[in-house]
């Protein structure tokens, strides 16, 4: 965060959340883009101001300080989690996929076996007539 001439933290330029003129895609994503800026800046903003306007010993801030680490500490666990469950559907998946393709695999070279014995059958019936 930038702190102007006379030590208070700067307002973020209007600029920052206004979307560029743009159109398409481009567009939405810069307007998700901005929306979650302007959200995500305006509750961090009065959060850390609160901890750096109180004394250095104040319970207010040691608990608005503490809470901010355990918000971090937890949502760094639960995208962890939500990893290793994208890595177990993945392999799942895979398992799955192998496991139908192989069963495809052999139907198909059943089907090929079988019309390469009518083949033969034929030749070996046109042969002796």
């Amino acid at each position: 965060m930038n702190e102007s001439a006379n030590g208070q933290p700067e307002e973020p330029c209007v600029e920052e959340c206004a979307p560029e003129e743009e159109s398409g895609p481009g567009l939405f994503s810069r307007a998700v883009y901005s929306t979650c800026y302007c959200l995500s800046y305006g509750v961090a903003f009065p959060a850390f101001f609160a901890v750096r306007a109180l004394p250095e010993d104040n319970p207010i801030r040691a608990g608005l300080r503490d809470g901010l680490s355990a918000a971090a500490d937890s949502s760094d666990r639960a995208r962890e989690r939500l990893g290793q469950s994208a890595t177990a559907v993945r392999e799942k998946a895979e398992g799955a996929y192998a496991g139908v393709a192989q069963r495809v695999q052999e139907k198909v070279e059943a089907v090929q076996d079988s019309l390469a014995e009518r083949r033969y059958r034929r030749r070996l019936g046109h042969a002796a007539g």
